[in-house]
């Protein structure tokens, strides 16, 4: 959970075990997967998908506890998840990279919270946070800041513990993405397109964290035809990043590879489509590059359906770092 709340969402988990189960929550569904770890490395264990109706959570808000409760509720007892690492919803999350001067501030904790006060125009009390520390001088903090409203975050807090699943942490989808796609060591800057049903996000990645990304509300359904809308949709993400400097009005890292994952990536040659309009490197996820060597193993889940685990596979990752 949040470092406000007496938890922590991206620090070190405080599990450690043979066994690590991931839930990626949206709107639509619940998708879950299992890694264990063997002898010959990770193996997956249990994955599936269990659907949302429409209403119980609208726009990453949960409308109707109850009925979540009761998904989760059959989630522990049919697949026997008793604690996992869970995913926060893009549309309630706000990413920030903060460099901090430490001659303003009684500590860093202290110094976040102001600047979000400023920076989202909202009183603390209103608002969870957590951070990593990215690097620090004599002068400064540079850290990634992750922010949520609190009745969201007390939302999902509340229907976990109502159905007896302990939260082992809270993670944007974002980051928990970047863990599962992105080679360990990897010091490369590149956009990731999240492709679902509904909804695409894009999220821009600087060795391996996310500092910034965005929501929209057009997802792989409605692409078909309209490969074009996404193509714009990623080539103005690419030039505000481009164009825009940093806090420090220096230029921002090349983007050096844009990569494509999701639920919704369901049209052939879709990468090749965008490569050529974009003018730069596009290629779709392998989600596996972190878990196990598909040249010695091959997981039973398919290569297709494996992109809409990406998100979960990487908060299961994470009882494994």
């Amino acid at each position: 959970m949040f470092k406000n709340t007496n938890k922590s969402f991206l620090s070190t988990p405080i599990f450690r075990g043979n066994s690590s189960f991931g839930l990626d929550i949206s709107d639509e569904s619940i998708k879950f997967i299992e890694l264990i770890k063997t002898k010959e490395g990770l193996r997956v264990g249990k994955y599936g998908e269990y659907k949302i109706p429409a209403g119980v959570i609208e726009a990453g808000e949960i409308i109707e506890p109850v009925f979540l409760e009761k998904i989760l509720i059959d989630l522990r007892k049919k697949e026997g998840i008793k604690s996992a690492y869970i995913s926060l919803p893009e549309k309630q999350i706000h990413i920030l990279r903060l460099k901090l001067d430490k001659s303003g501030s009684k500590n860093i904790k202290k110094g976040i919270e102001n600047a979000l006060e400023y920076n989202i125009s909202m009183s603390a009390q209103n608002f969870v946070f957590d951070y990593k520390l990215l690097n620090e001088t004599k002068q400064i903090w540079d850290v990634q800041v992750v922010v949520i409203l609190k009745n969201i975050m007390d939302g999902y807090a509340s229907v976990f513990k109502n159905s007896k699943i302990f939260v082992l942490s809270f993670e944007s989808k974002a980051q928990a993405l970047a863990r599962a796609i992105l080679k360990k060591g990897d010091s490369e800057t590149c956009m990731i397109v999240d492709l679902g049903v509904e909804s695409t996000t894009i999220s821009i990645v600087s060795s391996r964290v996310v500092v910034l990304d965005s929501s929209f509300d057009l997802g792989g359904s409605m692409f078909v035809d309209r490969a074009h809308v996404l193509r714009d949709e990623i080539s103005k993400h690419f030039l505000h990043w481009c164009v825009y400097k940093d806090e420090e009005d220096k230029s921002r890292p090349i983007i050096t590879k844009i990569i494509l994952c999701g639920g919704g990536l369901n049209l052939i040659g879709l990468a090749e489509y965008l490569s050529a309009g974009l003018k730069n490197k596009v290629e779709v996820a392998n989600v596996w590059m972190n878990i196990v060597d598909t040249d010695k193993f091959i997981p039973e889940i398919g290569f297709k359906q494996s992109l809409t685990f990406a998100t979960a596979l990487g908060l299961a990752l994470k009882g494994f770092k």
